[in-house]
């Protein structure tokens, strides 16, 4: 994943028993949603190198709400901020990590530039608008995701 794509994020925990629940964003904050209800699945992964990171990562740019994908402090809902371009900013920055497989689909963590707080579908739920919350890395099914491009 070295170039800009567009994918769809799916959950997991939702996705392994038969939701197809993908990020979304509701009143400016990141949830859940089947793919076939959400108003913004779609995402941009853009390459994103932060000065003093142990390593590079993706700027998660929503193109139809002109937002990013925001870190805030852990244990609350990652919110979508109102920069498209901000590029070398830390709290911007995610880092995709291989996190296992299954039935030939990739898994992946998608965590701060330290690989530390991770995603997390809060409660490991799979209801509609479940929060995705930034949390500590426990590698549980709901911190784990599926990266489908979108062609």
């Amino acid at each position: 994943m070295n170039d800009v794509i567009t994918v769809n994020i799916y959950n997991w925990n939702c996705y392994k028993n038969g939701y197809q629940m993908a990020l979304d964003v509701l009143n400016n904050e990141l949830v859940l949603n089947l793919l076939s209800s959400a108003s913004a699945p779609n995402w941009v992964l853009i390459p994103n190198l932060v000065l003093g990171a142990t390593t590079g990562g993706y700027t998660v740019f929503n193109p139809a709400l002109n937002g990013c994908a925001e870190q805030p402090v852990v244990g609350h809902q990652i919110k979508l901020g109102d920069d498209p371009t901000p590029f070398g900013a830390a709290a911007y920055c995610w880092t995709l990590w291989p996190a296992g497989e299954s039935a030939d689909v990739q898994l992946y963590a998608i965590q701060d530039s330290t690989r530390g707080p991770a995603m997390d579908a809060s409660g490991s739920s799979c209801d509609a608008n479940t929060p995705v919350l930034f949390w500590g890395w426990n590698g549980g099914d709901n911190q784990r995701w599926i990266i489908a491009p979108v062609s």
